[in-house]
């Protein structure tokens, strides 16, 4: 097995607001973060609120909301 550290800073938060499919305004109920080793890549995903157990990319919703 492979040692593996990393630093990642979010900018959305738990319990954020953000706006899905341009009319839907949804709560960030959960985020879990992927480490690729090889790239050394990290990328988030997050749960929101009106469909909870699947997991959204950064830019599947508009975050902040104007």
């Amino acid at each position: 097995m492979q040692l593996a550290a990393f630093k990642a800073v979010c900018d959305i938060e738990l319990g954020d607001k953000v706006r899905f499919a341009s009319t839907i305004i949804a709560e960030v109920i959960d985020i879990r973060t992927l480490h690729y080793l090889r790239s050394g890549k990290v990328e988030f995903e997050f749960e929101l609120s009106h469909m909870p157990g699947y997991w959204f990319k950064r830019g599947d919703f508009v975050y902040p909301i104007n």
